[in-house]
């Protein structure tokens, strides 16, 4: 009886884990020789539970960092962030002017078209992974092209 008891309880701690979902993203393709470029998407915890980003990597770039934008005496400035708490069923929007992902140290140049596979790590121990193809900066929206890196 024990047995099968331990075995529910594993099955409902893992029932109720957070679950993210990366929706809408793309990796700005800017002008060859660049180093660094910006990522943005929506984060959506679809768990019951909290998460929080830890970490974030990609084969495409040395590092990748979460970054803030903040005004301050009238200028913009970047700002590194440690981690990313989002809420249970909450989304997060990563977006020019406000959070985003720097992929810094290009190992190649992404031509637009091209895709970027990204794993973000997650405190719990778990894993999540998005493939986002690169849109050329030249095609993005005018309203972001008020702040690059």
């Amino acid at each position: 009886m024990r047995i099968i008891m331990s075995a529910c309880l594993c099955l409902l701690t893992t029932w109720a884990q957070a679950e993210l979902i990366i929706e809408q993203g793309y990796v700005r393709g800017l002008p060859p020789g660049q180093p660094n470029t910006a990522a943005f998407m929506t984060l959506h915890n679809t768990g019951r539970l909290p998460l929080t980003i830890v970490a974030i990597s990609s084969e495409a770039a040395d590092k990748v960092e979460l970054h803030t934008s903040r005004q301050h005496n009238g200028m913009v400035h970047m700002e590194q962030l440690e981690r990313l708490p989002i809420a249970a069923a909450e989304r997060v929007q990563l977006q020019p002017g406000g959070h985003h992902l720097m992929l810094l140290g290009l190992r190649r140049p992404l031509p637009e078209g091209e895709s970027v596979a990204l794993r973000f790590s997650l405190s719990d121990g778990t894993q999540a992974t998005a493939t986002l193809s690169v849109r050329s900066v030249l095609n993005e929206p005018e309203q972001t092209h008020q702040h690059h890196h």
